[in-house]
């Protein structure tokens, strides 16, 4: 019997144990426990998984993860690391890319036809004779159809290599709820293409209940991609502000701490978060041996009444010949893609490197609010953006740049 490991444990021990775990893992010599964690950050993941091989997918890890205790939150974010690990994305964003929401209504339309039950969706010619003997009633058949038109099914999709993981979706049906759009679209056109070959495999899953559970899946796909619709704002001013005031009193998921390269106590907002928060955040950023200047580094927030605290090194100066500009675009750049991975839907900002660190102020503020701006208007996550300031000349740049800037009235 294989040891079992309690994700809790493992996190509470620190890296090095997470670290010696994943070899056990890649051998499938082990299993995870999940239950109680709903979200690791990617370093962690980074860590835990380093060892397993890179062929495999969520299916195969989901073989030494304890399924029933793996959360939603979390299995979302362990796919999302194997995607972005294999380099995947641009091609799945390609294959599913001819799936439209109308084209998605289209197919839940049948939906009602799959619940019904005590309907015949189909018959068998006894005749041995008969190389098709399923003979499936016209709704299925317009089901089928609709599949083909509105993209469901992949032209160039290699299928067949895909068929034990189409299977083991079959008999755990559980998984289908961590299943995305790109994975529902697999699994189609596996089972479709199947049928060509295995006469009634189609009924088997009319029978079991799997088409009604992927239309289901569907369904919560959908409304996904309907509340996406309605969030997107037509401009970013409406989740970006300024505010004078302290940043750790601010009603937010995750402060930015400007701090030093060895994640240091060091002064200003960096000393009042620490005195804050406490002394197990010196503990956590020690652990993470030091951030490069323009990166970011993510830890819980202790005593803090926010949950997650963002560290980023900003630029020092130097009369703008040492790519500071780039440098200071790459600190809210990364810090707002390290929130993004995480459960973050509102963060402030101090004003990075525009204090002791001497960078001209109103060029300061144009950088940060580009960088927002841009990052807002592709991401739907992060609902707010707030920039804390405790200095009366910088809440006033801020101010009037945000009006300029970002306000489509301002001409």
């Amino acid at each position: 019997m294989k040891p079992a490991f309690k994700l809790q444990d493992l996190l509470q021990q620190g890296d090095a144990a997470l670290a010696a775990t994943s070899s056990l893992l890649g051998q499938q010599m082990a299993v995870i426990d999940c239950e109680g964690v709903e979200f690791m950050t990617p370093g962690q993941l980074d860590l835990l998984f380093a060892d397993i091989p890179e062929a495999w997918d969520f299916l195969t890890l989901a073989q030494v993860l304890e399924s029933h205790s793996l959360s939603d939150a979390l299995a979302q974010q362990i796919s999302q690391w194997i995607t972005l690990r294999s380099g995947q994305v641009e091609t799945e964003q390609e294959l599913s890319s001819t799936v439209t929401p109308k084209g998605i209504d289209r197919l839940l339309s049948f939906l009602p036809i799959f619940e019904r039950k005590g309907i015949r969706l189909y018959e068998v010619n006894s005749q041995q004779s008969v190389l098709e003997p399923y003979i499936y009633s016209s709704e299925v058949n317009g089901f089928l159809q609709a599949l083909h038109d509105e993209g469901f099914i992949l032209p160039n999709f290699d299928w067949g290599v895909w068929v034990d993981d189409a299977i083991q979706y079959v008999n755990e049906p559980d998984l289908l709820h961590y299943a995305d759009l790109l994975t529902l679209q697999k699994l189609l056109t596996t089972h479709v293409r199947m049928e060509r070959f295995n006469s009634g495999n189609l009924a088997q899953l009319l029978d079991n209940g799997h088409i009604l559970e992927v239309l289901l899946q569907l369904v919560a796909i959908r409304e996904s991609m309907a509340d996406i619709e309605q969030v997107v704002p037509t401009s970013s001013v409406n989740r970006i502000t300024a505010t004078r005031g302290d940043i750790i009193q601010q009603p937010v998921d995750a402060v930015v701490n400007t701090t030093n390269i060895a994640l240091d106590i060091g002064g200003g907002v960096s000393e009042a978060i620490h005195a804050a928060a406490g002394p197990g955040l010196k503990e956590e950023c020690r652990k993470l041996k030091g951030c490069a200047v323009g990166q970011a580094k993510l830890t819980r927030g202790y005593n803090l009444s926010v949950p997650w605290i963002i560290h980023t090194v900003g630029p020092v100066w130097q009369g703008g010949l040492q790519q500071e500009d780039e440098l200071l675009a790459q600190c809210y750049r990364n810090s707002l893609a390290l929130a993004a991975l995480c459960p973050i839907q509102s963060i402030a900002f101090p004003s990075i490197s525009t204090g002791f660190h001497g960078f001209p102020i109103e060029r300061a503020v144009h950088i940060a609010l580009t960088e927002v701006d841009r990052f807002l208007q592709n991401n739907t996550s992060i609902e707010k953006v707030i920039f804390v300031c405790r200095d009366a000349k910088v809440f006033e740049v801020y101010s009037k740049l945000i009006k300029e800037m970002l306000d489509p009235s301002v001409v």
